[in-house]
């Protein structure tokens, strides 16, 4: 069965984990070719699906979805050319608002989210074919070498950032009578870490007057692209609070930030930085504990960064949610704390830093669980077990409608 894996410009580094996948296809029975997309020459990718008449197409984060005109209306590609067309989601598909707005009437199109309240959202702009797909990593990272001494005892993957400067940005772009509620909402969701912003919104609007309800509703259905954009700031300033929060009170501990903080620094923090993947990488392999703050658009799930982690052999300190267990059982794969409770977070962390052997075998429990549940071949069969689904549906329905006709 021939597919086409389609590759896109500017893609986050978590495509690339996708292309390895998509390359394991062919050990399940694909014919899996590779077309690096030209936005400035449509016509030649175009001509090329015209040319290979593949029954499916693999992109990322919805990059290769193209349309076109039939009779005034807007038509996809898979649609038009009768293909099936798979998107991954590697992050928020929040953040690819514009492309999904277009795809709303595609019938072939289907959307594998790494992220279950990513549905959510999607599910609003209309979609049903949403599948969830488990984030992994390519083989490649298991592969690598794991240094015996740790040279780093506990790293924060950054970015810290002011949330005062989120604010300053967003009232710069928003409405002023929006803002008292972008504030609220962002400080709602730090106190529930779970809420995602969608809900969020729709939960505290309630508690404002009626003035600024009848006011944001009403800018919310004039300007649907600038409430999204709305979501995500919110998002990305409650990422910064949690952040914050569990960075200003880790004093005297020695910590190495990775990436920028644009906030004073207490004793004993410093910044690194990496240059490239492979630096990031290398970092993680070197580090004994890695404290990680989930961002806000990996809202339940476990998200690609602490799957990194772990592969690297690092101890993942990560902020417990309801589903974590499902990917990672803590104590034994991995370390979780409450966010909000700073009395656990600073008795864990001292406890482990002081017990590096026990922190060691966590990481190590946590290295066999990736190698086990988190690669790119089990995710590759999965994906090979819906299209090879599909295709015998359709298959079906061929048949029946052919029975029909003679009849």
């Amino acid at each position: 069965m021939k597919g086409i894996f389609v590759r896109t410009p500017e893609l986050s580094y978590n495509a690339h984990y996708v292309e390895r996948m998509a390359q394991k296809l062919n050990d399940f029975g694909m014919e899996l070719v590779f077309y690096d997309l030209d936005y400035n020459n449509i016509d030649a990718y175009v001509n090329f699906l015209q040319d290979q008449r593949p029954f499916f197409v693999i992109d990322v984060n919805g990059s290769a979805l193209v349309y076109g005109e039939s009779e005034g209306n807007r038509v996809s590609l898979c649609d038009a050319f009768g293909f099936l067309h798979i998107s991954v989601f590697t992050e928020d598909p929040m953040l690819y608002y514009p492309v999904l707005l277009n795809g709303r009437g595609a019938r072939n199109l289907i959307q594998m989210i790494t992220d279950m309240k990513h549905a959510d959202f999607l599910r609003t702009l209309g979609y049903q074919n949403v599948y969830f797909l488990a984030p992994f990593v390519s083989d490649d990272l298991l592969q690598r070498p794991i240094p015996n001494e740790k040279q780093i005892k506990l790293l924060f993957p950054g970015p810290i950032v002011d949330p005062n400067i989120i604010i300053q940005e967003s009232a710069k772009v928003f409405p002023e009578e929006v803002m008292p509620v972008f504030v609220e909402v962002g400080e709602f969701m730090r106190r529930n870490p779970e809420v995602d912003a969608i809900f969020a919104v729709e939960y505290m609007l309630t508690f404002f007057n009626y003035d600024i309800q009848e006011k944001f509703l009403k800018w919310r259905n004039e300007s649907p692209e600038a409430y999204i954009s709305f979501l995500v700031n919110v998002g990305l300033y409650n990422t910064a609070r949690k952040r914050l929060f569990v960075i200003s009170f880790l004093e005297g501990i020695d910590i190495k930030i990775l990436g920028d903080a644009q906030v004073p620094l207490k004793e004993g923090q410093e910044v690194i930085t990496a240059q490239s993947q492979e630096d990031v990488l290398n970092i993680y392999a070197n580090s004994m504990l890695t404290f990680l703050s989930f961002p806000s658009i990996v809202p339940s799930g476990i998200g690609f960064t602490p799957i990194e982690v772990i592969s690297q052999n690092s101890c993942a300190f990560i902020d417990y949610r309801a589903s974590l267990p499902g990917f990672f059982i803590p104590d034994q794969e991995i370390v979780a704390y409450t966010p909000l409770d700073r009395l656990e977070i600073e008795e864990k962390l001292l406890f482990f830093l002081d017990n590096e052997d026990q922190a060691m075998e966590i990481a190590s429990n946590g290295r066999s669980k990736v190698a086990q549940s988190f690669t790119q071949n089990e995710r590759a069969k999965f994906i090979a077990d819906i299209i090879n689904q599909i295709h015998q549906q359709s298959l079906e329905m061929l048949s029946q409608n052919t029975t029909d006709t003679l009849q």
